[in-house]
C-alpha cells in the first residue's frame, strides 16, 4: 500500500473560500463581519480592529495567534504592524520585517492564492533558512 505524504501547505484560490463562506455563513458570523465592518468605517486603530478580530473570530477560526503585515518600499519588503496572540512573549511581532526576495511568501502575492500551513515543523525543515519559520516555533 502506497502511503500519501501529509501536507504541510495548501494553496487556495480566494473564491475557493469565498464561495464556501459565502453559502455557510452563520448569524454570528454575519454580526461578527458587520461589527468589523463598523469599526472600521468608524476609523478605530488598527490595533483596536485586529485585537476585536482576534477574540470575536477565534471560535470560527480557532487560532492562538493573528498578524496584520504590509508591503513596503516598493514591494519588495514586508512589514509586521500588529500582532495579537494568547502568549507572551511574541518573537514575530510588530515591527518585524523580511525582504520579500527571499521568502516563499512573494509567491503567494504574485499569484494572490491563499497559504495554509498545516505542519510548521515540516515547512521548516522544507525551508530551513525561513527566518520567520524559525521565529513562529520558538513562540511554540
Amino acid at each position: 500500500m502506497r502511503k500519501t505524504p501529509s501536507r504541510v501547505a495548501l494553496y487556495l484560490e480566494p473564491k475557493q473560500i469565498a464561495s464556501t463562506v459565502s453559502v455557510n455563513i452563520s448569524r454570528a458570523e454575519r454580526e461578527a463581519l458587520e461589527e468589523v465592518n463598523a469599526r472600521v468605517t468608524a476609523g478605530e486603530s488598527l490595533s483596536s480592529i485586529l485585537g476585536f478580530v482576534f477574540d470575536t473570530t477565534r471560535d470560527v477560526f480557532p487560532c492562538d495567534r493573528i498578524s496584520v503585515a504590509f508591503l513596503e518600499d516598493g514591494g519588495h519588503r514586508v512589514v509586521s504592524y500588529c500582532t495579537k496572540s494568547i502568549y507572551q512573549p511574541t518573537q514575530l511581532g510588530d515591527g518585524y520585517a523580511e525582504d520579500l526576495r527571499r521568502s516563499s511568501l512573494a509567491a503567494v502575492l504574485k499569484t494572490g492564492r491563499i497559504r495554509i500551513i498545516d505542519d510548521l515543523r515540516a515547512y521548516q525543515r522544507r525551508k530551513p533558512s525561513s527566518v520567520s519559520t524559525e521565529l513562529l516555533l520558538h513562540e511554540g
